[in-house]
């Protein structure tokens, strides 16, 4: 453990990326954010990191920044574009801080068809299951 420590760069990427799939949180929990004006941030809870019950509330899911394309603008001089994603969307992306894992960044979404919706939900059916017999 020791040892891992001291051969840690802390920079992102050169000790590789931890990526995640993510759904976003419903917009009912992201009211902070909005009246905060912090910016493109959403509550998201992380396939693998956050269970789909009653174990972690939307409250307590972590906010992602939003990367964007330069085109997007950053803001200033109100040169921006708005973040298309909504509540139930699910994100790909990675985390800063890399291991630790409590800094996540949004890098994409899935775009969703019908398709793909019901694959998904029967994916995460399967994910439930499983937690449910490993509490069991």
């Amino acid at each position: 453990m020791i040892e891992e420590a001291a051969f840690k760069s802390n920079f992102v990427g050169r000790d590789g990326f931890r990526w995640f799939i993510a759904q976003v949180a419903p917009s009912t929990k992201q009211s902070k954010q909005r009246e905060g004006g912090w910016g493109n941030r959403y509550k998201i809870r992380i396939m693998g990191y956050h269970p789909f019950d009653a174990t972690i509330t939307d409250e307590d899911l972590p906010y992602a920044h939003v990367l964007m394309p330069p085109t997007a603008g950053s803001g200033a001089a109100n040169t921006s574009e708005s973040c298309m994603i909504r509540q139930g969307d699910v994100v790909f992306g990675f985390f800063l801080d890399g291991d630790d894992g409590q800094l996540p960044v949004v890098r994409k979404k899935q775009m969703i068809t019908k398709e793909l919706s019901i694959y998904l939900l029967q994916e995460i059916l399967k994910i439930l299951k499983e937690e449910l017999l490993m509490v069991c």
